[in-house]
C-alpha cells in the first residue's frame, strides 16, 4: 500500500535524523573537551555526572539530557545551540 510505503520512508528519515543529531552532539562534546583541554573525568566533575557518562555521550551511545546540555555548554564555553548542531558558538 502507498500509506505503508510513506510510513516506512518517514520512519527511516526520522531514524537517520536522530542518528545524525547524536553524531553531531558527540563530535562537538569531544572536540570542545579536547580543545579546552579537559579529560573526561575533569569534564564530568564540572558537569556533575560520571566519567563513564561522558564516554557514552562521546561514543554516541546516548545523548545528554536538556539540563546536561546546559551544564556542558557552561563548562565548555559554548552555547547550547552549538552543542545541538547549530552553527556558531
Amino acid at each position: 500500500m502507498i500509506i505503508d510505503k510513506y510510513t516506512d520512508f518517514f520512519k527511516n528519515t526520522v531514524f537517520e535524523c536522530v542518528i545524525l543529531h547524536a553524531m553531531i552532539i558527540a563530535q562537538r562534546i569531544k572536540e570542545l573537551r579536547t580543545e579546552n583541554p579537559l579529560t573526561q573525568a575533569q569534564l564530568a566533575k564540572m558537569v556533575g555526572c560520571s566519567q563513564p557518562m561522558i564516554v557514552l555521550w562521546e561514543k554516541e551511545v546516548c545523548e545528554p539530557t536538556a539540563s546536561a546540555i546546559v551544564r556542558l555548554a557552561e563548562a565548555l564555553g559554548c552555547s547550547c545551540d552549538y552543542l545541538l548542531g547549530f552553527d556558531g558558538y
